[in-house]
């Protein structure tokens, strides 16, 4: 059995955001990650799936397994044509607030070291 790699998952509406959690969940228990660590993967791409639908309306969510001399793990990325943020600079301080059709998602999400040593 060929195991899938990548792929895509448009993101339109609420049942999009399902299926996105699905998709990530399944990728990320597979190659391994702890559950916790599959907990916190799965809740960033629910929320960015959720900023998607709110403030841009469509985009779409893209993954991949990468495989380095490190490890095994997941890139996912969300992309949509919402109309922005005005000030990115000041969205990406602490505690700022955005509740405009931003469409970029949250800038803050970033890659950080899971507490097992896995990199989420």
């Amino acid at each position: 059995m060929v195991r899938q790699v990548n792929g895509d998952v448009n993101i339109t509406n609420e049942m999009d955001i399902i299926t996105a959690r699905k998709v990530v969940r399944n990728v990320a228990a597979e190659i391994g990650f702890s559950l916790t660590d599959v907990t916190r993967i799965v809740t960033s791409a629910s929320e960015l799936a959720r900023n998607i639908v709110t403030y841009a309306d469509s985009g779409v969510m893209t993954w991949r397994k990468i495989h380095s001399l490190d490890g095994q793990g997941i890139e996912i990325i969300f992309t949509d044509k919402g109309p922005g943020i005005e000030n990115l600079e000041d969205a990406k301080t602490p505690g700022f607030f955005y509740r405009q059709r931003a469409g970029y998602g949250d800038i803050r999400c970033q890659e950080t070291d899971g507490r097992d040593g896995n990199r989420i």
